[in-house]
């Protein structure tokens, strides 16, 4: 095994080969490595000394360190087994799981989480050994535990393609919405978050999900994406295709041509209305409803290449907001109404709503700009970066921070309705950021994402579509983060 300076990339020292599995202590003073004898051999990570054995691990595949390093537990075969250092006998020996350990971390004082390959995750009582919990969310094996700063709140990652928050306090998990085929398309909260309406590319309609049952409410039969729910709160607004039946995707990659809006009753999936254009609008990819629900706004591909902004209540044609040297990509307002941005190839351009004044340019990119994200404010703005990053930017003073490199493209971007916390999605993560410090939260990870994320308008749900469904997360608060805003830690929980 060996040892590196991360800051030079050398090695610095190779320890016996013995070891499977190493973890180092909160404070980096100690290391525990797991060998095939059954047997955790306890370092000093300075001197890499030996400090002593503990004895009864059987063959551990995770440890975890309690937040003062004195406490060390281990998981194995079927058991938790947990040490106070340096003595070398175990304390507990917790007993539950029906198949092997796979995480392992201590949340609130005394309390133990264990996750295992039996498709539970358990609670423990570590001054009684007794279990507290034992509950069950996901279809396959937990392939990876952890617990956000501040010990509330527990995330379980599993070979399902799905990743639970729990709250320890009172645990349960949130639901996980199941596509019937297809991954799903961008998703929108009711304006009072009991409802979120999807579709994916393998059906033709928009379904309203009832989030606390998650079960469908009602299909809005041969409609498409996109849509928006209308300030009313009881209807929605969705777009008339031409040939919507011949769509693959989003519209953004099939360009075609605008007929009509449509208003639904969405609680009693009832049309109320439909409204033509006063002229069809070809090759469009992208549309955006101004948040009262008067103004709609289309970009088209060439030979158009036009903004157009439209009277949502009568279909007419009002202007031509602006003409683009390329396709547009993406249009959409701020929520609250007072600024309009679209985007092409590695551009972006912002401008007051509705007397069309110029903000802010944002070049640079490199790349299509399929995503944005404003804060509730119109202060703030987001957008993807070259090299896999995310370029924020204040519009009043003008100032640019760069957030550091995902693993793979930046797809979609949100930020929650009090604007201090921005989601990024990438193809396998969703990362949580601070927008005032710009320090990463929180990592989801292996959670397969295709397609959007989305805070509920309270800020406590975090939606996100996947190849398995429509994923439903607790969205851990400001002050569940305030532990970490104030460490010296990388953000992750």
């Amino acid at each position: 095994m060996g040892v590196f300076d991360i800051r030079t990339k050398q090695e610095v020292r190779t320890l016996p080969a013995s070891g499977m599995n190493v973890a180092a202590s909160p404070d980096g003073s100690i290391l525990a490595t797991g060998t095939h004898e059954g047997k955790i051999v306890v370092s000093d990570a300075r001197t890499f000394e030996r400090i002593g054995t503990l004895d009864g691990a059987g063959v551990a595949d995770c440890f975890a360190f309690s937040s003062d390093t004195r406490l060390l537990a281990a998981g194995n075969e079927r058991e938790v087994i947990v040490w106070e250092l340096p003595r070398p006998e175990p304390i507990r020996r917790l007993a539950g799981h029906d198949q092997r350990v796979s995480g392992i971390a201590f949340c609130a004082e005394r309390l133990l989480a264990s996750a295992g390959h039996d498709q539970t995750l358990r609670l423990w009582n570590l001054d009684t050994g007794a279990e507290l919990a034992a509950l069950r969310g996901h279809e396959e094996q937990i392939t990876d535990l952890t617990c956000a700063p501040g010990g509330r709140t527990l995330a379980t990652a599993s070979s399902d393609a799905t990743v639970i928050l729990w709250d320890a306090a009172a645990p349960k998990p949130r639901n996980v919405l199941k596509n019937a085929s297809g991954h799903p398309l961008p998703g929108r909260f009711s304006l009072d978050g009991k409802f979120l309406a999807t579709a994916t590319t393998g059906t033709n309609g928009v379904v309203i999900w009832d989030v606390e049952k998650a079960e469908p409410h009602r299909i809005l039969p041969d409609e498409w994406y996109p849509w928006w729910f209308l300030p009313d709160g009881k209807s929605m607004l969705t777009v008339k295709f031409e040939n919507p039946g011949q769509l693959a995707g989003p519209p953004i990659y099939h360009a075609t041509t605008v007929l009509a809006l449509n208003r639904w009753d969405f609680q009693t999936s009832t049309l109320l209305d439909r409204i033509p254009l006063s002229r069809p609008v070809e090759r469009v990819v992208c549309g955006a409803l101004s948040p009262d629900g008067t103004a709609f706004v289309t970009g088209n591909k060439p030979p158009e290449k036009k903004v157009i902004h439209w009277d949502a209540k009568t279909g007419e044609q009002i202007r031509t907001v602006a003409e683009a040297t390329e396709g547009l990509l993406v249009v959409t307002f701020s929520p609250d109404g007072k600024k309009l941005a679209w985007t092409t190839f590695g551009e972006a351009r912002i401008v007051e709503w509705p007397s069309l004044k110029p903000v802010a340019e944002v070049g640079g990119t490199e790349q299509h700009i399929t995503t944005t994200a404003f804060s509730p404010d119109g202060t703030m703005f987001a957008v993807p970066g070259k090299d896999n990053t995310v370029r924020l930017w204040t519009l009043n003073p003008r100032k640019e921070v760069i957030l550091p490199a995902h693993k793979a493209f930046v797809f979609h971007l949100a930020v929650s309705m009090d604007g201090k916390t921005l989601a990024t999605a990438t193809v396998n993560q969703v990362k949580l950021w601070s927008v005032a410090t710009h320090r990463e939260l929180l990592t989801f990870e292996n959670s397969l994402l295709r397609s959007f994320v989305k805070f509920s308008p309270d800020g406590r749900t975090l939606a996100a579509g996947s190849r398995k469904g429509i994923q439903l997360w607790r969205a851990p608060s400001w002050e569940e983060f305030a532990a970490e805003t104030r460490s010296d830690t990388t953000g992750r929980p």
